[in-house]
């Protein structure tokens, strides 16, 4: 049977690659091989252009040797699936995602996307290159020893400029507040200070030092075995990274100290209150002076955002109206108030991978009722016309698209969506203005942002001077306020549109974003944060601020501080040259991707056993670099007792957007007692499965799942005898709805999913069946602290059942883990083996969250999402050939910390059997909890 599945397998590779060959394809440069789906061919030669020109520069840079580059070219994939970090590199592989950021308002500052991006991640292939080692042959385990603060520091330095969005603005921020120390190179808590202090520490070094100490560094012990980072940074520099640090960061101070204390701070008097965790719009609404329109993430635990109407009276807030708890861009608001528009994620499957879009949903607020304005589109930007119909800034292959949408509640409805405007630039914020025309800010060829008008097919640009200029607010027919990034700083402009005059009106010391524009009051919204980076709202009157010319004294800084931030990395001599560009560049179908894998990490161990003998231990992890294909293995393996050899391997693959999984384990069975008692058995195990998950209208809460398996199951006793094995197909379907919220596996903030397994043994002299049902349902109470946990399992076995898949409850309570010997669950406190052929089992645990980190170890393990809980065990066992049915229940309460799915907790459980009280107890428990769709 298991040869039958590997030739099925096979053809389906095989028809995978003939029938959808043209799903990708690939282009040749001189250094790179660029990998893209059809639609993307323009930018993928210009991506090809950026490279093979970057190359030779960063090459140089490094110490590397284009010579490198005619044995192994440099693998990228252009790819349309989403992702937050825009792209990555590892290995020999880049990853590019072509549309996930689109315009990218508060990342690149004055660069195109995918010049920066590629660049950069460019640079971390240079990196790579440059610290590889003999020891690489074992995969990239060698280079962990390398911070990530280095990688991230160099790519930037090498690659980019000193900007407020890749540094200056989070490094101003820690600086001045206090909040800069050595852990900011080091804290995965707070990326982006991660990412800026690293830029900034690897920019004080080449200031200081010379760009060739960096070559230095990269280049130590060239012929090692493998590459110590903290060695070669001690012998380059005479300090390690922590000893020169104090020298870097009193610079930095000097530098942010001096620089602010020439700008003035704008004392806000007139601040907006408070709605949520952390306020992200406020947006007062006109009928009422006291009623905002709130988007917020409303609590502390909360991943998601809510929308809301919310009244004051009296300093008390009243919610009037929730518009939306799944709400993934800006609230846009129409003229007159009545409509509310908001973008929810739609995820998808195309390609084997991912598809992200976006639905765009209407609130009247006249009848308290959403519509869906459009279905699946890739738009994050929008506004309302002066005829509250919808305008989408979609992002398509090269291109955006301003889209209008019609509105079915007006009287004028018109059907489909009209393309009005198409452009080569990524276009950000876009304003509906009062005479029908279009306000948008973009981003030109040249990278220079700035704000166009659309009116009757036509577009003109009319912000047209050196600084960046985004973020804009209408004010009048006349004026129009935005942010001009003067210095690095986010100053405040106004721009008179009838005499085109810019004038800057407000650059003060903290960074000042306009937010948004009350009419009634003849307002600006401004957001910044305070010294304890708290987000605050404030409004400032418009005749004030046309009067107001703040701004810093022109004092010249101390060069010898600060230039450091316009340092640009020099090599002394670059390779190559522009014949590197290939005008007519080779294109191919290349029909499977995912079968080049990276070895990330294979460490082989020679071992001896004074039992076992002679062995080798191997752990050997491969990936596909978009995790299309994953081949993992660790084993223990004693050359001549396999009995007592240890082998897990999995191997993953996507073909037809499914996800094609081999998994085998031989090794000890973890819980196997049969009569009580402890047996030592060696348990085989192998499945091959094919899943489809999917979302509901794309809705990434409520998801989907199904299963089709055939699996082999085999208990051995030591020495091999007695072996109990069975194989058989089976066929899993699940369901759920999630509400993502921190600590989910305490208790979640809204959660119901429920799975049904069958399985059929395909022996015939073992001729028996398996039905599961398991499900999980919780919430928070009152609190989002306190909260209510339920899960439920329901098994019924049929036929002649071997002992190692029968059902009922076991002793081993203190494992919380799912068991390989037996379709079995515990209770707490019970310490029974009570077998059956129908088990009904539930578990309900109320929980009180004290903390979600301490500063306490055990051992050394952390302290972190500590709870109190109080729980309800409980169930029923039959058997129906004896006729016969036990009752089983246990009450109690313990305490338990750990950190995502895997807990440890102690506590008392007091037990009952058919009603019988047993013996109370104290007990310790390992918590391993698999949430199945989320």
């Amino acid at each position: 049977m298991l040869k039958q599945i590997g030739i099925i397998f096979s053809l389906l590779i095989i028809s995978h690659a003939f029938l959808f060959a043209s799903d990708w394809q690939r282009m040749h440069g001189k250094y790179v091989t660029l990998e893209f789906n059809p639609g993307f061919e323009a930018l993928a030669d210009s991506m090809v252009n950026i490279a093979d020109r970057a190359i030779p520069r960063l090459a140089a840079l490094h110490g590397v040797s284009l010579s490198e580059f005619d044995e192994t070219k440099t693998r990228i994939i252009l790819t349309d699936a989403p992702d937050v970090s825009n792209g990555y590199a590892i290995e020999n592989d880049i990853v590019i995602y072509a549309r996930s950021s689109m315009y990218m308002n508060s990342w690149s500052g004055p660069h195109t996307w995918y010049k920066m991006v590629l660049e950069h991640e460019l640079g971390h292939h240079l990196t790579f290159r440059a610290i590889k080692r003999t020891a690489n042959i074992f995969g990239m385990l060698p280079i962990v020893s390398t911070p990530r603060w280095f990688f991230e520091g160099i790519a930037q330095y090498f690659a980019e400029t000193w900007t407020p969005f890749r540094g200056d603005l989070y490094m101003k921020e820690a600086v001045l507040n206090g909040r800069f120390s050595y852990n900011s190179l080091l804290s995965l808590e707070n990326g982006r200070l991660l990412y800026a202090s690293g830029h900034a520490y690897i920019r004080y070094l080449a200031d200081q030092f010379g760009d060739s100490s960096l070559i230095k560094l990269m280049a130590y012990e060239k012929d090692g075995l493998f590459y110590n980072f903290d060695d070669a940074f001690e012998s380059v520099y005479g300090k390690t990274p922590a000893s020169l640090f104090p020298y870097f960061a009193r610079h930095m101070i000097i530098y942010y100290g001096n620089k602010a204390a020439d700008y003035p701070v704008l004392d806000f008097t007139n601040t907006l209150p408070s709605f949520g965790f952390r306020d992200l719009q406020i947006l007062p609404l006109s009928d009422a002076d006291s009623t905002y329109l709130v988007s917020t993430i409303k609590e502390s635990n909360h991943l998601f955002i809510t929308a809301f109407i919310v009244k004051i009276e009296n300093g008390n807030q009243t919610i009037l109206s929730t518009i939306s708890n799944n709400v993934n861009t800006k609230l846009i608001v129409s003229p007159d108030n009545n409509f509310i528009a908001y973008g929810r994620r739609n995820l998808g499957a195309k390609f084997n991978q991912t598809t992200l879009n976006y639905e765009w949903f209407v609130y009247d607020r006249k009848t308290a009722l959403t519509f869906e304005a459009t279905d699946n589109v890739r738009a994050i930007n929008a506004s309302f016309t002066n005829k509250n119909e919808l305008v989408l800034s979609v992002a398509e292959a090269g291109e955006t698209i301003l889209t209008k949408i019609p509105n079915p509640h007006l009287d004028n409805f018109q059907y489909p969506p009209q393309q009005i405007f198409k452009t080569p630039m990524p276009i950000g914020k876009v304003i509906g203005l009062e005479d029908g025309s279009i306000l948008f800010e973009a981003q030109a060829k040249s990278s220079q942002r700035d704000l166009y008008i659309w009116k009757n097919g036509k577009t003109n640009k009319i912000t047209a001077d050196s600084p960046e200029n985004r973020n804009a607010i209408v004010i009048n027919e006349d004026l129009i306020a935005f942010n001009q990034m003067i210095d690095n700083n986010p100053a405040i402009a106004i721009m008179d549109r009838n005499s085109g005059k810019i004038s800057t009106k407000i650059n003060q010391q903290f960074p000042l974003w306009l937010h948004s524009f009350d009419k009634r009051k003849n307002e600006i919204i401004t957001i910044h944060k305070d010294a304890g980076s708290n987000t605050i709202f404030a409004a400032l009157q418009v005749d004030s601020l046309l009067k107001m010319e703040i701004g810093p004294e022109k004092k010249e800084s101390l060069k010898k501080y600060s230039s450091w931030t316009k340092k640009q990395a020099v090599a002394d001599s670059i390779e190559g040259n522009g014949e590197a560009i290939l005008r007519h560049k080779k294109i191919e179908e290349f029909p499977f991707p995912q079968g080049q894998l990276i070895n990330m990490q294979t460490i082989p161990l020679p071992i001896y056993d004074e039992k076992s003998g002679a062995g080798l231990f191997v752990s050997s992890v491969w990936l596909e670099s978009m995790q299309r294909q994953i081949l993992a293995a660790t084993g223990l393996f004693y050359f001549d007792n396999w009995d007592d050899s240890f082998l897990s391997a999995i191997h993953s693959i996507k073909f037809f957007d499914l996800n094609f999984t081999t998994a085998y384990y031989h090794g000890p069975g973890f819980i196997t007692r049969i009569d009580g008692h402890y047996k030592q058995l060696v348990h085989d195990y192998g499945v091959f499965d094919v899943e489809m998950k999917r979302f509901i209208n794309g809705n990434p809460r409520l998801a989907y799942a199904l299963n089709l398996s055939y699996s082999t199951d085999q208990f051995s006793k030591v020495p091999t005898v007695n072996s109990v094995s069975h194989h058989g197909p089976s066929i899993k379907i699940g369901m759920g709805y999630n509400l993502p919220a921190k600590l989910p596996f305490i208790f979640p903030k809204r959660q119901i999913w429920g799975s049904v397994n069958y399985y059929k043994s395909a022996r015939k002299d073992l001729d028996f069946s398996v039905l599961q049902a398991v499900g999980r349902v919780g919430s928070n109470l009152f609190m989002e602290n306190i909260g209510i946990v339920s899960r439920f399992n329901f098994t019924k076995t049929d036929g002649d059942v071997p002992s190692s898949a029968q059902t009922g409850i076991d002793q081993d309570y203190s494992y919380n883990i799912p068991r390989d010997f037996r379709n079995s669950k515990a209770i707490r406190g019970v310490k029974k083996n009570i077998l059956g052929d129908e088990l009904l089992w539930s578990s309900t645990e109320l929980s009180y969250v004290l903390a979600q980190n301490t500063p306490a170890k055990i051992l050394i393990i952390p302290v972190k999402e500590v709870a109190i809980t109080a729980f309800i065990d409980a169930a029923q066992i039959k058997n129906t050939t004896l006729n016969t049915s036990n009752d089983v229940y246990s009450f109690g309460g313990e305490f338990s910390f750990g950190e995502s799915f895997l807990r440890f907790a102690g506590g008392y459980a007091q037990g009952y059997l058919d009603n019988k009280k047993l013996n109370g107890t104290f007990y310790g428990r390992i918590n391993l909890i698999i949430n199945e769709l989320y």
